[in-house]
């Protein structure tokens, strides 16, 4: 087994534990394994599950990037730095249980839609690829599916975390 983690927002380990098959055979505790020290305010990792050994790494400043054989995509997976926004934060993201095939992720923002704005507020988005290319996901395919307002702060970085559970 092996989980992903990273410290200090800067760089992403690979944990492997005793008696991972990734894990060297004299490995008799937890090993770390620096994955990439390539992105700025990283707030989620997922992977697709599907055994492509991807990692979809989200940064803070609205930038899901696909990390793949070792390095970072030359475009992001998604960017959402060109919305109409003050302020926005990307604080976590969830694929569709069925992304293969209708190519949705779901998306909690933070932001503020002017500077003086005494409000902030947290949105859960969805949004589609580009068409037929799995790599890219179309900014302007954003629906929100429910807003929270909140106060305002200097930085409107609320917590959160969104996932997607088959029940």
């Amino acid at each position: 087994m092996a989980i992903i983690l990273w410290l200090g927002v800067l760089v992403v380990f690979l944990a492997h534990f005793p008696g991972d098959t990734n894990a060297a055979p004299e490995d008799d505790c937890i090993c770390l394994e620096e994955v990439t020290c390539d992105y700025c305010g990283v707030t989620a990792i997922r992977g697709l599950g599907d055994g492509s050994c991807q990692l979809y790494i989200a940064e803070i400043e609205g930038k899901i990037w696909l990390h793949h054989g070792g390095k970072k995509a030359d475009i992001p997976f998604l960017d959402l730095t060109g919305c109409d926004y003050y302020s926005l934060s990307l604080l976590s993201f969830a694929f569709h249980p069925q992304f293969a095939k209708k190519g949705i992720i779901y998306a909690l923002i933070s932001f503020q839609k002017r500077k003086w704005d005494r409000t902030a507020n947290v949105s859960l988005v969805q949004l589609t690829v580009c068409g037929k290319n799995q790599d890219q996901i179309d900014p302007k395919t954003m629906k929100t599916l429910i807003t929270m307002e909140g106060p305002a702060t200097r930085y409107p970085r609320h917590g959160g975390e969104a996932s997607v559970v088959k029940m």
